[in-house]
């Protein structure tokens, strides 16, 4: 049984607002270095704007106001866009000093989060997510990391993802297509979207490496680690070939009312 979102008390309208929000953009990007001309992954032209833009497009019409971007692979090039960001919410620089992983990246982080709950998400995914939902049930469920799951057709690129009739993670399965002769799947992943209180983040060791969906998030199964399960759109430009398929997914998306 998937978690229903109407299982619990209505969000606000603007889920995000007095939530400070991370977006972790310092990826080397290496499967995409071919094709993207010395360019950070996160701020790769997708129909001529920076694929950044969709996900700031997306947090601020949730209602964000106030927007960590983690840089560290070609950080000057995150801090030309926020030099040049001309949106509502405010943009601020973390800069980490060599890469430290998706967890490491939040880590560094932490001195400019002002808020006990943050929203945290990949730079170079997008997923239509329903944030109210996601929030609702961070809250009903007392949650101190809460994961937007994406479903999808084949969970091999990515590991899946199980919860219980609760909405609680209980396990992480690998990526199948580092099995041998491993079928294709029908499943829920990580969709790279976190409700995650400050305690957690501050729990998470100083200047070295870490990554969230390795180190941090399995030790979290059974106490308090959560997803919301839905049908969304999603997309994941870490390869030359979804990169390439990301115009025609926005479009879509743009077509049928689904974008900001």
């Amino acid at each position: 049984m998937v978690f229903s979102p109407a299982d619990v008390h209505a969000a606000p309208s603007r889920p995000l607002q007095g939530i400070d929000c991370v977006i972790l953009a310092g990826g080397l990007g290496t499967r995409l270095r071919p094709v993207l001309e010395g360019r950070q992954k996160a701020l790769a032209e997708v129909a001529g704007r920076p694929f950044l833009c969709n996900l700031i497009d997306f947090y601020e019409a949730a209602g964000a106001e106030r927007i960590v971007l983690a840089l560290g692979y070609r950080a000057a090039d995150g801090v030309a866009f926020i030099r040049d960001f001309q949106g509502n919410a405010k943009l601020v620089p973390s800069i980490e000093p060599e890469p430290r992983g998706t967890g490491g990246a939040l880590r560094h982080a932490l001195p400019l989060l002002r808020t006990q709950t943050v929203l945290a998400a990949n730079g170079d995914s997008f997923a239509q997510a329903d944030i109210g939902a996601l929030l609702r049930l961070h809250r009903a469920r007392s949650g101190v990391i809460t994961l937007a799951l994406a479903r999808v057709e084949d969970t091999g690129r990515y590991g899946s993802v199980l919860i219980d009739d609760r909405g609680a993670v209980i396990q992480f399965r690998e990526k199948a297509a580092t099995l041998p002769d491993a079928p294709e799947a029908t499943g829920f992943i990580n969709a790279g979207i976190y409700l995650i209180e400050r305690s957690v983040i501050e729990a998470m060791p100083q200047q070295r490496p870490i990554s969230l969906e390795r180190d941090v998030l399995p030790r979290w199964i059974g106490r308090g680690l959560y997803g919301l399960a839905c049908q969304m759109a999603f997309i994941d430009i870490g390869t030359p070939e979804s990169w390439a398929a990301a115009p025609e997914f926005f479009a879509s998306l743009a077509r049928k009312g689904g974008l900001p």
